[in-house]
């Protein structure tokens, strides 16, 4: 019965906690944006992983644990819970490796109920995302880390590919509706140059989703805004309709693989 009951706990804990944690609070704010809590965040990005998976199994040539994968990408953010009653994500400018470990806790608390192997096999799954952070976590659950950057290295750097092109593929879907080129500017500052990392490691990632006609529009609209400090002066492309063409939207983020 621990088993169960612990679950039982954690499900609810997790569906009721982070419904109430909203993302891109900023830029709803200000954008009009759409809402996306936590929790939609979470369904989100498991497409996204589908998809990502995919592409690197035709590509690449390493195998790789695609489970674990989508295991890391269903609990990565289930620590958001103690962010419930504040009600928002943590900015990316503002993320530290303090935050980072009170998320860890908050998901260890989660999981408290469970028997100890479920508790283990959880917590693993849930730190591979800091897996490849320098200093991460700031020196807690280093054995763990280490185990993972070693173990589970491709995983890990799927994940990250997975989880960095969901927030540009949320800032594409409000330029096409919107015309909210601010968003766009935004997630590439902070994750382009990553994002480009990871195509010379990921080739699956680089052959249908970054690819070198994505890299060259990111790169082209960084180069446009690089004198704009102030993202509030970056002005809106009124009449974006999500099925317009635009010469300067790739399409090559929609993937092109065939899989039935």
């Amino acid at each position: 019965m621990q088993a169960l009951s612990g679950l039982a706990h954690l499900q609810a804990a997790v569906e009721q906690g982070l419904a109430r944690v909203q993302r891109w609070g900023q830029f709803q704010e200000s954008s009009n944006s759409r809402s996306q809590t936590t929790l939609g965040h979470t369904a989100s990005l498991q497409l996204v992983a589908i998809a990502l998976v995919l592409a690197e199994q035709r590509w690449n040539p390493k195998s790789f644990d695609a489970g674990f994968v989508h295991q890391m990408v269903a609990v990565h953010d289930m620590g958001e819970v103690v962010r419930a009653d504040v009600g928002r994500d943590v900015l990316v400018p503002d993320k530290t490796w303090e935050k980072d470990w009170r998320e860890v806790q908050a998901f260890q608390q989660l999981c408290l109920a469970l028997p100890e192997t479920q508790r283990t096999a959880l917590l693993f799954r849930y730190l591979g995302q800091f897996a490849l952070q320098p200093n991460a976590l700031g020196g807690n659950e280093s054995e763990l880390l280490a185990l993972l950057a070693a173990e589970k290295r491709l995983e890990c750097l799927l994940f990250r590919a997975i989880e960095w092109l969901d927030y540009l593929l949320y800032a594409l879907y409000e330029l096409r509706t919107r015309g909210n080129l601010r968003i766009v500017v935004h997630v590439l500052r902070h994750n382009h140059a990553q994002l480009k990392a990871l195509t010379q490691q990921l080739p699956g990632f680089a052959k249908e989703f970054y690819t070198p006609e994505v890299v060259a529009w990111a790169e082209n609209l960084l180069q446009q805004f690089q004198g704009v400090t102030n993202e509030q002066d970056i002005p809106d492309r009124k009449g974006a309709g999500l099925c317009k063409a635009q010469p300067d939207l790739p399409l090559g983020l929609t993937g092109t693989g065939n899989d039935h």
